[in-house]
């Protein structure tokens, strides 16, 4: 079982997830690939937990909920693939859409080798090395990292 911090857990459990979690994944494959996008093993298992997932951010002071993310990858095969090409070129891995945070404005997506890295007006950056990491720093409980080498010439 991933073991997350008492907050994270708290709102894997608002939006849903339980261990063991197994979600539909019918038709993601195709939609991805219609907006030119891959779906890797490790992006596949990542949603085979979490897809459809929609949780909160909740204000440290007040309990409220603050903001929010999601993991729907089909809504988040619009990043344009050829943006993709160039965060893929600067990390030297795959990558593949699976959600969104803040307003639906930074695209989520799993690398082949698991990590969480995000888009937010054309800046990569690093949310976590797994799900766990990168679930618990989306719900507030660590910081994004930017990524640099993406080439836009």
């Amino acid at each position: 079982m991933t073991d997350f911090p008492r907050s994270a857990h708290a709102e894997l459990a608002r939006a849903g997830w339980h261990p063991g979690r197994r979600a539909p994944l019918e038709g993601i494959r195709p939609e991805l690939a219609m907006e030119g996008h891959s779906l890797t093993r490790a992006a596949e298992e990542f949603l085979a937990e979490y897809a459809g997932l929609r949780m909160k951010v909740r204000d440290p002071a007040s309990g409220a909920a603050a903001d929010s993310f999601d993991f729907d990858a089909v809504g988040a095969s619009s990043i344009p693939a050829h943006n993709v090409r160039r965060y893929e070129a600067a990390l030297g891995e795959s990558l593949t859409p699976v959600g969104s945070a803040f307003g639906e404005v930074m695209t989520l997506l799993v690398s082949g080798s698991g990590a969480m890295y995000a888009v937010l007006d054309a800046t990569l950056l690093h949310v976590g090395d797994d799900a766990a990491e990168a679930i618990t720093v989306l719900c507030g409980n660590g910081e994004l990292r930017e990524v640099g080498g993406v080439n836009w010439d």
